[in-house]
């Protein structure tokens, strides 16, 4: 597997989210991301004043592919980045391996994954917090009550 890493400008990432879909790709990670240096100049006008800043607003993609997919997908990627806030950063590209989530089969609809829980059999019942709070209140004011808590 491989992993790519680009910056690309937000309003592409819808676009590129279907782009991905047809070829595959389910899952994909995108953080908001500010992008500044000497290279990046932008004219900002805000209530008549123009101002020149060194920063732009991004969106960071990071997708894991497998290899058969990997071409497809930075053909995908490649002309979205060069648009984007920051071209001279390009793809990262890192290999990576795949580690599965632990997953069991669902009785219900069997080939559904479904989380595994731990089991609590041996532990106790959790209590809200806010009924612990009052407790605590109770014992501290007029002593230990005589009637047993649940």
């Amino acid at each position: 597997m491989k992993k790519l890493e680009g910056i690309i400008r937000a309003f592409e990432l819808e676009l590129l989210k279907e782009s991905f879909a047809e070829c595959g790709v389910r899952v994909l990670v995108a953080t908001d991301v500010m992008c500044t240096g000497a290279s990046i100049q932008q004219k900002i006008v805000y209530r008549g004043s123009a101002s020149v800043t060194d920063t732009a607003a991004g969106m960071k993609l990071e997708i894991a592919v497998t290899e058969e997919r990997f071409e497809r997908v930075l053909s995908i990627l490649s002309p979205a980045v060069e648009r984007g806030p920051a071209p001279e950063l390009g793809i990262l590209v890192h290999s990576c391996d795949h580690v599965p989530v632990r997953i069991a089969e669902s009785p219900k609809r069997p080939g559904t994954p479904e989380r595994v829980e731990p089991s609590r059999e041996h532990s106790e019942p959790v209590r809200h917090p806010v009924a612990a709070a009052v407790e605590w209140v109770k014992d501290a004011v007029r002593g230990p009550s005589p009637t047993p808590s649940y």
